[in-house]
C-alpha cells in the first residue's frame, strides 16, 4: 500500500491535476486505467491540504464528460456531464472523508468492489439460468404437439 501512495503521491507532485484529468478521461474513454482510485487519492490529497477539492472534483468530471465523449454520440453529453459531476463529487467526497485514514479508504474501496464483482456474477448467473429455461422450453414446445398438428 505504501508503493502505490508513493508512486501516486510523486505522479500527483509532477503532474498536478492533469493526472486526475487524463486518468479519469481515459478510463472513461475506455482505457482500463485505476480513475475511481486516482479521484480518490485526490480527495484524500485534499482532505491533508495538498491538492484544492473542489478543483479536483470539477477536473474530474471534465475528463469523465469528455472520455464519456468520446465513446459516445455528442447528443448525449448533457447526460455525460450530469453523471460525471455527480460521479466525480460522490468519489471526490469519499476520499475527502477517509482523507484521515488511508488504510480504512483502501479496506472500504476493497469491500465495494468485493461487492460489486459479486452482485456482477449473481446477476450473470441469474441471466444464464433464465436464458437456458427459456432455450430448453423452445426446443420442448414443437414435440408436445401432436402430429397432426404438426406443419407438413
Amino acid at each position: 500500500m505504501e508503493a502505490l501512495y508513493n508512486v501516486l503521491t510523486d505522479f500527483f507532485a509532477h503532474y498536478g491535476y492533469w493526472v486526475i484529468f487524463f486518468g479519469v478521461m481515459l478510463e472513461n474513454g475506455g482505457v482500463p486505467l485505476p480513475g475511481e482510485t486516482i479521484l480518490l487519492f485526490a480527495g484524500f490529497l485534499a482532505y491533508h491540504g495538498e491538492i484544492n477539492l473542489v478543483r479536483a472534483m470539477a477536473t474530474a468530471a471534465a475528463g469523465a464528460t469528455i472520455g464519456d465523449s468520446l465513446g459516445f454520440c455528442p447528443r448525449f453529453l448533457f447526460f455525460n456531464f450530469t453523471g460525471a459531476v455527480l460521479w466525480s463529487l460522490t468519489i471526490g467526497s469519499v476520499g475527502f472523508l477517509f482523507g484521515g485514514s488511508l488504510p480504512t479508504l483502501v479496506h472500504v474501496v476493497k469491500r465495494f468492489h468485493q461487492a460489486v464483482f459479486a452482485a456482477a456474477v449473481l446477476a450473470i448467473a441469474v441471466w444464464v439460468w433464465f436464458y437456458l429455461k427459456r432455450r430448453h422450453a423452445k426446443r420442448r414446445a414443437p414435440s408436445l404437439r401432436r402430429d397432426d398438428e404438426r406443419p407438413q
